[in-house]
């Protein structure tokens, strides 16, 4: 199984009330990807074996609020 999605996300404000943090047209890119394999074997009529592998990534790309803020050090 494979799953994947990708897509943007426009925001007003960044969601903490501390006014030095960035505030305005935020625009984040997020993606995620799934994958999953799963292989099933009957070795004998009460023996079965399953084994499983699965991986998940997630990307996160927004504006650096603390830079935004002029926190920088």
């Amino acid at each position: 199984m494979f799953t994947w999605w990708s897509g943007t996300e426009f925001r007003n404000a960044s969601g903490y009330t501390d006014p030095r943090i960035q505030t305005g047209n935020i625009n984040n890119y997020r993606s995620f990807q799934n994958e999953m394999i799963d292989l099933t074997h009957t070795f004998s009529p009460t023996l079965l074996g399953d084994l499983r592998f699965s991986f998940s990534r997630s990307k996160d790309r927004s504006p650096n609020g603390g830079l935004a803020a002029d926190w920088a050090s």
